[in-house]
């Protein structure tokens, strides 16, 4: 158990702590240096604090040698009483100064309802407890038009984002992060398929904005560290904008060997009878031609912000950095580790 709060303390709540942004976003903010060393604790919101995943970041708490400024806590996102509570306790240890949110991608073909409302609640818990820095992980959109209807997820957080800036004259100090593509996302066989359907579906000279979900925790960790730059401010995170081409050349020259590709008549075929992968290409198209048109005007304000938090890596680094380390190639291109499986990817379904 952490011991009771001193006046230096900021006390951070890491929704999502166990997947790939709030671990990573835990991890940076326990790093020695990031502001000061002791100033941060930092708890991590979790469904089962004793599952293997949860152990896993206390693991990784225990490496960075600040188990003392981390802690487990229990809560349902479906169950908004339970995470009212956690809110009560860590107020209880001195107050809340910092919330991240990143909640879970529902799922291809999934309903968002249960996310848009998570979000939407989670953002008036900060309000209702004076939190400080209200940080949210978004989505890049495609569209600074709110009236565009984006893909199932997407559309979930433009609910999420509009809601949490109608809470700006009541006092929220938000922040908002709007991440690009995963990188993840195109490691493995999962990922060989997601670039052949890019390469099929997509204009040759579109180009999708990449990060990695490790940046994404480092840009949050500086956020917090110099959070009143950023107050009502939305960070685009778009490390690598890259065609669909460029994409399996960076591979090629990042791995020293060629991904592996689906035979074009397969990949019309998925495009055929898959709404979700049709989605996701008329989103990239859309946030394309928004951006060459003007239609966007702050999207490369907010990238510019967004990278200038700390360095990203390009596509190519991130997959020479998982070929010299098989253990986190392993944990990053694992089928499904955004939801997202083959079968779910082939056909849409759940």
């Amino acid at each position: 158990m952490i011991a009771s709060s001193t006046s230096s303390r900021r006390n951070i709540l890491v929704v999502g702590a166990t997947g790939k942004q709030g671990g990573a976003t835990v991890r940076a903010l326990l790093v020695p240096g990031l502001g000061s060393p002791l100033d941060f604790h930092v708890w991590g919101l979790t469904r089962n604090t004793t599952g293997p995943l949860a152990k896993a970041i206390a693991d990784d708490a225990g490496k960075l040698k600040a188990a003392d400024r981390f802690q487990l806590v229990e809560g349902d996102l479906e169950n908004a009483s339970s995470i009212r509570r956690v809110f009560e306790s860590i107020a209880a240890e001195g107050g809340i100064w910092g919330v991240f949110v990143a909640i879970a991608f529902p799922g291809l073909g999934v309903k968002d309802d249960k996310e848009k409302d998570q979000g939407i609640m989670l953002a008036d818990l900060a309000l209702d407890f004076n939190v400080e820095a209200f940080v949210y992980s978004s989505a890049l959109q495609p569209s600074a038009d709110t009236s565009v209807t984006p893909e199932h997820s997407r559309l979930s957080k433009q609910a999420i984002e509009k809601h949490i800036k109608s809470l700006t004259e009541k006092g929220l100090n938000w922040i908002i992060i709007q991440p690009g593509f995963f990188m993840e996302n195109l490691g493995g066989m999962v990922g060989s398929i997601a670039v052949s359907i890019f390469l099929e579906g997509l204009k040759k000279d579109t180009t999708i904005c990449l990060i990695a979900s490790e940046d994404i925790g480092r840009v949050a960790g500086g956020v917090f560290a110099n959070h009143e730059k950023y107050i009502h401010k939305v960070l685009g995170l778009a490390a690598d904008p890259l065609t669909a081409q460029q994409i399996v050349d960076a591979y090629q020259r990042g791995s020293g060997k060629p991904m592996m590709m689906v035979p074009s008549v397969l990949t019309k075929f998925l495009l055929w009878i898959n709404a979700d992968a049709r989605g996701i290409i008329k989103d990239i198209e859309t946030h394309q031609e928004t951006r060459n048109t003007g239609a966007f005007p702050t999207f490369e304000e907010e990238v510019r912000l967004g990278s200038s938090v700390c360095k990203l890596q390009t596509f190519e680094e991130w997959v020479r950095a998982q070929k010299e380390s098989s253990a986190a190639a392993a944990a990053a291109t694992q089928s499904g580790w955004n939801k997202v499986s083959i079968v779910k990817l082939l056909t849409g379904r759940s």
